[in-house]
């Protein structure tokens, strides 16, 4: 059965047996903990992702970096030699380095002013 959490004004209400006025805790989920969502997935492929050379994978033809779950299984196959995933991390602030010219507010300012422009050509015209 599905029960919705409660928050704001009606919480108070909510939450509180009105015939004995206990406090009653709130609705919460665990989902997919054990073993997760794409582990057996992850462990059949996890070479695919790292070992490449790329870090990362496709995804409906376009390129993706891995989620943070693979990068914290990866971190667990990998826990005996620990300077790998530093070796990694490393790697991606350098990419990341190498393109943040293109996060400056000037760079987004043209970005948002030539999305724009390409946007105008499609316009419709209303009868």
């Amino acid at each position: 059965m599905y029960k919705k959490k409660i928050n704001g004004k009606q919480k108070l209400e909510h939450y509180t047996n009105t015939e004995t006025g206990e406090w009653r805790e709130p609705e919460f989920s665990l989902i997919s903990r054990k073993p997760g969502i794409g582990k057996k997935w992850f462990d059949k492929y996890y070479k695919d992702i790292y070992q490449t050379g790329k870090d990362g994978l496709h995804m409906n033809g376009k390129f993706m970096k891995s989620p943070k779950y693979y990068d914290l299984q990866y971190a667990e196959k990998t826990k005996d030699t620990p300077e790998i995933m530093e070796i990694l991390k490393q790697n991606r602030i350098e990419k990341f380095e190498e393109i943040a010219h293109l996060f400056t507010p000037e760079s987004l300012v043209a970005a948002e002013h030539t999305h724009k422009a390409r946007m105008s050509l499609y316009k419709r015209k209303l009868k």
